[in-house]
């Protein structure tokens, strides 16, 4: 289940980070094969990346930062792989992180998917909620939660106003 959570609507209150100062377009991992006695070199951009949200990827390649990985170093040319896929795709879903508040709903939970719409470029989209809080008190039912913003609203292509 996916819920809508739209501003002034159903959704309350909305903290979003924006967070594009360290991101990354490539990254290399290097390593050394001890069974063939050669150095490992793997370079990943983010369009090797998938699920990746396609309307933030320009702003990132505009950064034209490239970080490279030499500690643990990669023992086979697929661990490379493997660990730079994973780094470049775990820095790039820290670029729009949010907190916020709904009225009570007891499936929204660690691991759903939530659409957060009306609060405009780059924080609407698709988000996957990484905690959430439910509170019972004297002013109802309350979920809070921390989310990171995965793409965007499917249907829509683009940046929506980016710059």
């Amino acid at each position: 289940m996916t819920y809508q959570l739209e501003w002034g609507k159903s959704l309350a209150s909305f903290h979003p980070k924006y967070s594009s100062a360290q991101q990354v377009a490539a990254i290399t991992v290097h390593g050394w094969d001890s069974k063939t006695k050669k150095p490992i070199s793997v370079r990943k951009t983010l369009d090797d990346i998938e699920d990746v949200n396609p309307d933030l990827k320009d702003v990132v390649r505009a950064s034209k930062r490239e970080e490279v990985i030499t500690e643990p170093p990669a023992r086979t040319t697929d661990e490379a792989a493997k660990t730079a896929a994973e780094r470049l795709s775990n820095n790039f879903l820290r670029i729009v992180e949010a907190t916020g508040a709904t009225v009570g709903l007891p499936d929204l939970r660690s691991g759903r998917l939530v659409v957060i719409i009306g609060t405009g470029w780059p924080f609407d989209g698709r988000y996957r909620v990484l905690t959430s809080t439910h509170t019972i008190n004297d002013s109802g039912y309350r979920t809070t939660f921390s989310a990171r913003r995965i793409g965007p609203i499917k249907g829509k292509s683009g940046s929506g106003g980016a710059p």
